[in-house]
Protein backbone atom coordinates (compact mmCIF):
# COMPACT_ATOMS: atom_id res chain seq x y z
CA UNK A 1 0.00 0.00 0.00
CA UNK A 2 1.20 3.51 -1.01
CA UNK A 3 0.83 6.35 1.95
CA UNK A 4 2.13 9.64 1.99
CA UNK A 5 2.99 11.26 5.14
CA UNK A 6 2.93 14.80 5.52
CA UNK A 7 5.96 16.83 6.35
CA UNK A 8 5.77 20.81 6.79
CA UNK A 9 9.38 21.26 6.57
CA UNK A 10 9.51 23.48 2.97
CA UNK A 11 7.67 21.37 1.02
CA UNK A 12 5.33 23.28 -1.52
CA UNK A 13 1.76 22.19 -2.20
CA UNK A 14 1.38 19.50 -4.25
CA UNK A 15 -0.68 20.28 -7.47
CA UNK A 16 -1.26 16.78 -9.04
CA UNK A 17 -2.39 13.22 -7.90
CA UNK A 18 -2.34 10.61 -10.28
CA UNK A 19 -2.95 6.62 -9.43
CA UNK A 20 -3.14 4.05 -12.18
CA UNK A 21 -5.23 0.95 -11.82
CA UNK A 22 -4.98 -2.52 -13.98
CA UNK A 23 -7.62 -4.95 -15.02
CA UNK A 24 -8.01 -7.98 -17.22
CA UNK A 25 -10.72 -8.85 -19.03
CA UNK A 26 -11.24 -12.40 -20.32
CA UNK A 27 -12.81 -14.39 -22.86
CA UNK A 28 -13.33 -18.15 -22.95
CA UNK A 29 -12.52 -18.50 -26.68
CA UNK A 30 -13.73 -22.13 -27.13
CA UNK A 31 -17.08 -21.64 -25.10
CA UNK A 32 -17.71 -18.56 -28.49
CA UNK A 33 -16.56 -21.33 -30.82
CA UNK A 34 -13.56 -18.76 -31.85
CA UNK A 35 -10.73 -19.84 -33.46
CA UNK A 36 -9.06 -16.25 -33.59
CA UNK A 37 -6.29 -17.47 -36.06
CA UNK A 38 -8.98 -18.29 -38.78
CA UNK A 39 -11.02 -15.14 -37.78
CA UNK A 40 -10.93 -12.23 -40.62
CA UNK A 41 -10.35 -9.08 -38.15
CA UNK A 42 -11.11 -8.95 -34.38
CA UNK A 43 -10.42 -6.19 -31.61
CA UNK A 44 -11.35 -5.51 -28.12
CA UNK A 45 -12.44 -2.41 -27.03
CA UNK A 46 -14.69 -1.03 -23.88
CA UNK A 47 -14.52 -4.49 -22.41
CA UNK A 48 -15.76 -6.07 -25.70
CA UNK A 49 -14.39 -8.40 -28.46
CA UNK A 50 -15.62 -7.04 -31.77
CA UNK A 51 -15.31 -10.38 -34.65
CA UNK A 52 -15.68 -10.32 -38.22
CA UNK A 53 -15.66 -13.96 -39.08
CA UNK A 54 -14.92 -13.26 -42.95
CA UNK A 55 -14.48 -10.53 -45.12
CA UNK A 56 -18.24 -10.25 -46.03
CA UNK A 57 -19.64 -10.62 -42.68
CA UNK A 58 -21.21 -8.72 -39.97
CA UNK A 59 -19.92 -7.51 -37.00
CA UNK A 60 -20.29 -9.58 -34.00
CA UNK A 61 -19.65 -8.32 -30.35
CA UNK A 62 -18.90 -10.54 -27.26
CA UNK A 63 -18.69 -8.61 -23.57
CA UNK A 64 -15.93 -10.35 -21.12
CA UNK A 65 -16.61 -12.65 -18.71
CA UNK A 66 -14.74 -11.25 -16.25
CA UNK A 67 -18.16 -8.35 -15.39
CA UNK A 68 -17.97 -5.01 -14.15
CA UNK A 69 -15.21 -5.94 -11.22
CA UNK A 70 -12.36 -3.34 -11.82
CA UNK A 71 -10.72 -3.05 -8.46
CA UNK A 72 -10.37 0.74 -7.81
CA UNK A 73 -9.15 -0.50 -4.10
CA UNK A 74 -5.28 -0.39 -4.86
CA UNK A 75 -3.35 2.27 -7.52
CA UNK A 76 -1.01 -0.19 -9.83
CA UNK A 77 0.77 3.39 -9.16
CA UNK A 78 1.20 6.92 -7.98
CA UNK A 79 2.63 10.08 -9.16
CA UNK A 80 2.77 13.05 -7.11
CA UNK A 81 3.45 16.34 -9.79
CA UNK A 82 4.69 13.80 -12.45
CA UNK A 83 7.12 11.49 -9.60
CA UNK A 84 6.09 8.20 -9.56
CA UNK A 85 5.28 8.13 -5.21
CA UNK A 86 7.04 4.28 -3.88
CA UNK A 87 6.74 2.39 -0.56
Amino acid sequence: MLKYVHNEEGKTAMKELEAGYTTCSYWNLEDLSLDLDKIHEWYVKWDTLHVMRTKDSKWEEFESSSGANTDYKRPYFMNIDGEEVTD
